[in-house]
């Protein structure tokens, strides 16, 4: 199961409380069915990818390919909602 979180880091880090919270319970063999994807919302700096989303993409390509493509950036850096 991928789970994509999209927000800031207080989003984030309720999120990832709250899963800590439910399944730090449970066996570690749960943890082979989760995966978690953190696309951070705000601006790098100067106005390039977040400095986490730039990390995750450098240790994970596929994550880079993602959400680090240009479309993707532009989408997430906009301050309104695309129009419909």
């Amino acid at each position: 199961l991928k789970v994509v979180a999209v927000g800031d880091s207080g989003y984030h880090s309720a999120l990832l409380r709250c899963f800590v919270h439910h399944l730090g319970a449970k066996s570690p063999e749960w943890l082979r069915y989760l995966r978690f994807l953190l696309v951070p919302l705000g601006a790098g700096v100067p106005a390039g990818p977040h400095p986490v989303a730039q990390y995750l993409g450098s240790v994970d390509g596929r994550y880079g390919a993602a959400f680090l493509e240009p479309s993707w950036r532009e989408l997430f850096g906009r301050s309104e909602p695309p129009p419909a």
